[in-house]
């Protein structure tokens, strides 16, 4: 049988451990450590064709058997490896090759199945990637140039500060460093050399310098600043490259003071430098463009599958769940997520001399004494729907920009001092909605009101064509307002084409089923998007309640919590990294910023009765 089983693979067109992969398992197999030499070999395992993974763990299965036995079988690992290993591998000594099948079948049980210590892996998409782990078991895989997953680079570094310091996490690195250096130069030390140097520069360039924090990470820069001391009295010939780094250290952390000026995911840059020329996995680089755009997970929780129907609730809100007590009715997130009482918005007085811009219509303004046109500026029916809709929305977008991934992390979002960014587009969001509120409400005679709020309407309809699913939202939550609602003889003048846009938007927001209207359009749409801003605290609120720590194990860190919300995070950064395509009208942009003169809630609801008292409601107007 064994003969049988040596011509089969001796006659295989390609090693079974293949050509591209032989000569890493033959330096993994020097690695001393034995957890970490298993490690390496399941990486590599894992690059491996699934046919080929599996035929060689049931092989190595078999011929652990036989060793189980050895005064029966008379063979032993030493034994069958020298038979086996010339037939596995290409091109090596056959003294090499036989001890990688000598440690396959002596550390079976941690290779070949899920049973390595204090780390477990998810499958997915034929590959194994991290489930939960220790500190020093990521940082492993941090270290392993063999270990195949592209976002995990991304997932540690963003979310590091979860279970450890920035500094203790450069200092495990460093003593990687100095291992590979200290000791006697083997292949597999100059593979990890190289990949800790790469990992090093990039989490330097892209993460580290633009999240610092001068007092929370003060001993950081220490760090690496005595680390090249160190390295330069040992005549460490790589002293050069990493004072390079303390370099970029120092100018990202001073360029740095802006908010936005947080690192940004890999998505957003090239990849290539990843990884080591040796290696052909590096993070893939993505596309320019959402073409679908990745579904927020769904959460079994009261946050999240709590429903309510668009109306006059809150605009933008965090509704939280019992046994959420950070997120308490006092909480501030409640607070400032909620519709602005004592600063509200009115296009008409930011849009003053707008006549100067080139997409006016020459429909004149409405006669009514109490339009916006007797507040001094320029009436909203001068200015097309399209126009205003492309300001909107390059205002949100550069406000969404504006926003940093750490803003949405350890509930940051919940206090404006940790997220103010975020807080700014909550706030602009509220002002949006108020606007179409108060353009409605400050026409006297009914025929003028009609035709504004038939105008605004059609605002947020082209704020939905542009994907501006913010903008569209606040402003029809703004015609939800009980205060527009009532106003029957206005809303018998508005057309039925413009009611039934109204009643697909009103579709589309509708809170019930964990957003999913809006969830399954948005899956369907191409970048450039402004997304609906308040799924964000939603969606990562009940992630953020679920422990970092696997229960019964404080040293394991929940890998799998840090990815899902990396998957949240990493939404925006592509949201931020398409722009708009369109020229942008400066001006225009300038007045919309900064909108006053308008009504509270409690103001609209007053005038609403002033201009259609209930009992005139069967009037002429």
């Amino acid at each position: 049988v064994a003969h049988a089983v040596l011509k089969w693979l001796n006659d295989l067109p390609e090693r079974l451990l293949t050509r591209a992969e032989s000569p890493h398992f033959l330096w993994v197999q020097e690695v001393e450590n034995e957890s970490f030499r298993v490690s390496l070999f399941r990486s590599l395992l894992w690059r491996l064709p699934d046919s080929n993974r599996h035929v060689l763990a049931f092989l190595v299965k078999s011929l652990r058997k036989f060793c189980d036995n050895p005064d029966i079988t008379l063979l032993t690992s030493s034994r069958l490896g020298l038979i086996f290993g010339p037939a596995l591998l290409h091109g090596s000594e056959h003294g090499k090759s036989a001890q990688v099948v000598k440690k396959f079948i002596e550390d079976y049980r941690y290779v070949f199945m899920d049973t390595e210590p204090d780390i477990r892996y998810l499958l997915k998409d034929g590959k194994q990637i991290v489930r939960w782990a220790t500190v020093d078991r990521l940082v492993e895989r941090l270290v392993d140039p063999l270990y195949r997953d592209e976002t995990f680079l991304d997932v540690l570094f963003l979310t590091n500060d979860y279970f450890i310091e920035n500094a203790d996490l450069l200092k495990k690195l460093l003593q990687w460093y100095t291992r590979c250096k200290d000791h006697e130069r083997k292949t597999y030390k100059v593979e990890l050399l190289r990949r800790i140097m790469v990992v090093l520069k990039w989490w330097i360039t892209r993460h580290a310098g633009g999240r610092l924090h001068p007092d929370k990470d003060k001993d950081f820069e220490t760090t690496l600043s005595d680390f090249v001391l160190e390295r330069s009295k040992a005549k460490d010939p790589d002293v050069i490259v990493l004072r390079e780094f303390l370099e970029i250290l120092r100018s990202g952390a001073s360029s740095s003071s802006g908010p936005g000026s947080a690192f940004s995911l890999s998505s957003s840059s090239s990849s290539s430098s990843l990884n080591p020329p040796l290696f052909s996995d590096s993070p893939s680089t993505p596309s320019s463009s959402i073409s679908s755009s990745p579904s927020p997970p769904s959460f079994d929780s009261p946050l999240a599958s709590s429903a309510s129907p668009l109306s006059s609730s809150p605009l933008i809100t965090v509704t939280p769940s019992s046994a959420s007590s950070s997120l308490s009715s006092s909480s501030p997130i409640v607070a400032a997520l909620t519709r602005s009482s004592s600063k509200t918005i009115g296009l008409t007085s930011a849009l003053s001399e707008s006549s100067k811009s080139p997409h006016l219509r020459s429909a004149s303004s409405p006669s009514s004494s109490s339009s916006s046109t007797a507040a001094g500026g320029s009436d909203i029916l001068d200015i097309e729907a399209e126009e205003i809709a492309r300001t909107i929305t390059t205002i949100d977008h550069e406000a969404l920009c504006l926003i940093t991934p750490n803003e949405l992390l350890k509930k940051n979002f919940t206090a404006k001092n940790r997220s103010p960014q975020f807080h700014a587009m909550i706030d602009k969001f509220n002002e949006w909605s108020m606007w179409g509120v108060s353009e409605v409400l400050a026409r006297s005679h009914v025929a003028d009101r009609a035709q504004t709020l038939t105008h605004v309407i059609e605002v947020a309809h082209m704020c939905l064509s542009h994907n501006n699913f913010n903008a569209c939202c606040a402003i029809i939550s703004g015609i939800s307002n009980p205060a527009i609602q009532r106003l029957k003889l206005t809303w018998d003048r508005v057309s039925r084409k413009t009611n039934a846009k109204y009643e697909e938007m009103t579709e589309i927001f509708d809170m019930s089923n964990n957003c999913r209207n809006y969830r399954d359009l948005l899956r369907t749409k191409r970048a450039p998007i402004v997304p609906y801003l308040a799924l964000f605290p939603k969606d990562i609120t009940p992630l953020e309640e679920t422990p970092t720590y696997i229960e019964g194990d404080a040293k394991a860190v929940n890998f799998d919590k840090l990815r899902t919300l990396y998957r949240i995070v990493h939404d925006l950064v592509l949201y931020q990294n398409n722009k708009y395509p369109w020229p942008v009208n400066r001006d225009l942009v300038a007045r919309l910023k900064v909108l006053n003169n308008v009504m509270t809630d409690d103001q609209a609801y007053d005038r609403s009765l002033v201009i259609e008292p209930k009992e005139e409601r069967k009037g002429n107007g």
